[in-house]
């Protein structure tokens, strides 16, 4: 609703502002997308290789309470 309102209101006065919100909107939501796409998969990925790259403990410190 917000990015609707933007985009209108940028057509409407042809405020720099706006177009300048819009881009950053957009390259807010690119980055997210990468994001997410590089920095989730990739943790998954190499946890299911192996689970010496990322110990429990380094992670979670408190976890060697569970021991």
């Amino acid at each position: 609703m917000e990015i609707s309102y933007l985009t209108a209101k940028s057509q409407k006065d042809g405020s720099l502002v706006g177009l300048i919100l819009i881009w950053l909107i957009n390259a807010t939501k690119s980055f997210i997308v990468f994001f997410c796409d590089h920095w989730v998969h990739w943790p998954i990925m190499v946890l299911s290789d192996t689970r010496a790259y990322f110990p429990l403990k380094h992670m979670y410190p408190d976890v060697s309470q569970f021991d």
